[in-house]
């Protein structure tokens, strides 16, 4: 039972940083590629299937900037919910 019962924490805890992280990193990063802030919405609901192209004002070099800040965050969120399986 040990280790199911870790593993349905780590999982807790990445599901709930993975949503505190990544959606300001993404945010922040398309619009300071220049992302128009009301394009924001549909941005981060494309964000999961990574089809960008209903994003108004999207561009390949947004699409870059959201991408990096996507992996980031989420490497972020990883090393959070791993730091209690480290103690």
């Amino acid at each position: 039972m040990g280790p199911s019962v870790a593993l349905a924490i780590f999982v807790t805890i990445l599901e709930s940083k993975l949503g505190e992280f990544v959606a300001p990193a993404v945010t922040e990063a398309a619009v300071d590629a220049g992302l128009p802030s009301s394009s924001i919405p549909t941005l981060l609901t494309d964000l999961a299937t990574g089809g960008f192209t209903s994003v108004p004002g999207i561009t390949p070099q947004i699409i870059a900037a959201v991408r990096a800040a996507q992996a980031e965050a989420a490497a972020d969120a990883f090393r959070y919910a791993q730091t209690p399986n480290l103690t």
